[in-house]
């Protein structure tokens, strides 16, 4: 009886894979916000890059080619350190930063895919015929029925940061006491359920430089708010 590695080895000959189109299945999954968390589109992800490149792959490429697979907007807000481009870090990362981007976005699990229009471009056809545009209708909401929910923002909190929207009240939730923010456009109030990465205070990221060098004083009696 030969050894296990002899007989995967022979599994493998008589088995083959196809790379290419495995390849093509790495490459091509994304993450669906709405049916899945980042943590469980990370494992997925990595375990058909793992299954092309191979157990022995960089995995600051691993990293890189997940990230790829992220919405854009949730990949603007996930840091991992370039001298630390590992897996595991990855996904504390998206476990950290997952909670606010969906109370950004108001996105959660079993929400209906976002609707987006699809253009197919131009293509001559067998007979060698000018080509013409063929644009595929998306159903468009009666105006008259109101939203089952907010649209969800496209653009990250920084981006559109304003220091009046800051303010401090009890999280509905835990009963703590937090710092909280109004986010622009929307009626959602987002907590500050973890410390700052940058300093380790109690507040958000994006307000970091804000509370740091622009110290706020109430008008009444002086006292420095926040």
């Amino acid at each position: 009886m030969g050894t296990l590695d002899s007989y995967f080895a022979a599994m493998r000959r008589s088995f083959p894979v196809n790379y290419s189109e495995l390849r093509k299945l790495a490459q091509n999954r994304r993450w669906i916000p709405q049916e899945e968390t980042a943590m469980a589109y990370s494992f997925d992800k990595v375990k058909l890059l793992r299954q092309v490149y191979g157990p022995q792959a960089d995995e600051r490429n691993i990293v890189s080619e997940s990230l790829e697979g992220l919405d854009p907007s949730f990949r603007a807000i996930v840091q991992v350190p370039r001298t630390s481009m590992m897996v595991d870090s990855l996904r504390e990362e998206l476990g950290d930063q997952e909670p606010t981007w969906r109370d950004v976005h108001g996105i959660r699990i079993g929400d209906p895919p976002r609707p987006t229009s699809t253009t197919a471009w131009p293509r001559s056809d067998s007979q060698g015929y000018g080509a013409t545009n063929t644009v595929v209708a998306v159903a468009v909401p009666d105006a008259n029925k109101p939203p089952s929910r907010e649209r969800p923002r496209n653009r990250p909190l920084p981006e559109d940061f304003d220091p009046i929207r800051l303010g401090r009240g009890i999280e509905p939730k835990s009963g703590k006491e937090m710092m909280s923010y109004r986010i622009p456009d929307t009626t959602r109030i987002m907590w500050c359920q973890r410390p700052c990465r940058v300093c380790g205070g109690d507040h958000f990221d994006f307000a970091h430089n804000h509370l740091t060098t622009t110290p706020r004083f109430s008008q009444s009696d002086g006292r420095r708010l926040l």
